[in-house]
C-alpha cells in the first residue's frame, strides 16, 4: 500500500507540520524537501511503538533530494522498537538547513543503509514541524 505524505502549510503563515503515516519497505523509505527549500526545523517526532521487532534510524539530510543509501545525512537518531520519541532542535530558534530538509527511516545506521522498517506491523510514522525560509 502506498502512503502518502501529508503537508499542512499556507501562504498565510511560515509553519509548515509534515505527516508521514507509512515508513516501511515497500511504501516510504524517504521524504523529500518538505519545507520546499530551505528553512529551519523545530522539531521532529517518531511513532515506532507498532514496530515489535527492530531498531530504526531516523535520517535527515540538509538537502532538496536525496540518493538513499549514497548521500550521508547531516543527523542520524537510533529509535528503539515500540517506542515513541520527540528530537527537538535547538529550541526555541530550530536548526537552519540552507538546501532543504529530507527525512528517512531505514533500518541501519550506516550511510549505505537502504531499508526501510520491515517489521511484521506497521513499521513507523513521522511528524515534523518546521519553518520555511
Amino acid at each position: 500500500m502506498a502512503s502518502a505524505l501529508t503537508r499542512l502549510d499556507s501562504d498565510k503563515f511560515d509553519l509548515v507540520v509534515c505527516r508521514e503515516d507509512e515508513f516501511k519497505t515497500g511504501a516510504t523509505e524517504v521524504i523529500e524537501n518538505i519545507l520546499d527549500g530551505p528553512g529551519t526545523l523545530y522539531a521532529v517526532g517518531v511513532d515506532a511503538s507498532a514496530n515489535d521487532d527492530e531498531v530504526l534510524y531516523l535520517k535527515i539530510w540538509d538537502a532538496v533530494s536525496v540518493d538513499l543509501g549514497t548521500d550521508a545525512p547531516a543527523y542520524i537518531f537510533e529509535i528503539a522498537s515500540q517506542s515513541v520519541v520527540m528530537i527537538p532542535f535547538n529550541l526555541p530558534s530550530g536548526e537552519s538547513f540552507s538546501a532543504g530538509v529530507s527525512i528517512g527511516i531505514v533500518t541501519s545506521a550506516a550511510d549505505s543503509g537502504d531499508v526501510g522498517p520491515t517489521g511484521t506491523s506497521a513499521g513507523a510514522k513521522l511528524v515534523a514541524y518546521g519553518k520555511k525560509s
